[in-house]
C-alpha cells in the first residue's frame, strides 16, 4: 500500500488555506456554556486577576467547603465561590456604604497608591 502524503499543515496556515476543525470551538467565547438549571439567567464569561495568594486562597477555600457536611462537588467550585462571595460584599456595601469592608479596604488602599 503505497503512503499518503503527509499534510503540510504549517504551509496551509500561513498561507491562510487551513480548514478549521470542525470539532473545536474556534474561539473560547464559541465554547458551549456549563450547563445550568432551567430557572436561572445564563451566566457570562469575565475574567479577572487575582494576586496569587489570593488565588490560592480561593483553591484552599473550595477544597474546605467541599469537605463540609453535605457539600456536593459540583456544586461548589471556585465560581460559585466567587459569585456567593461578591453577593455578600455588595449586599454589605448597599446596606452600609462606605462603613461596609469593602469601601474600608478599598478606601485604605487608595492611601497607599
Amino acid at each position: 500500500m503505497p503512503r499518503t502524503r503527509t499534510p503540510d499543515v504549517m504551509g496551509e496556515v500561513l498561507d491562510g488555506t487551513a480548514k478549521p476543525q470542525a470539532d473545536k470551538p474556534a474561539k473560547a467565547q464559541d465554547a458551549e456554556p456549563p450547563k445550568q438549571q432551567d430557572d436561572e439567567p445564563p451566566k457570562v464569561r469575565v475574567t479577572h486577576y487575582l494576586r496569587p495568594e489570593v488565588a490560592n486562597a480561593l483553591e484552599v477555600a473550595v477544597l474546605e467547603l467541599r469537605r463540609l457536611p453535605g457539600a456536593t462537588r459540583g456544586e461548589i467550585n471556585k465560581s460559585e465561590v466567587i459569585e456567593a462571595a461578591l453577593q455578600i460584599v455588595m449586599h454589605e456595601l448597599q446596606e452600609h456604604g462606605a462603613k461596609s469592608r469593602l469601601a474600608r479596604m478599598m478606601l485604605s488602599g487608595l492611601d497607599d497608591k
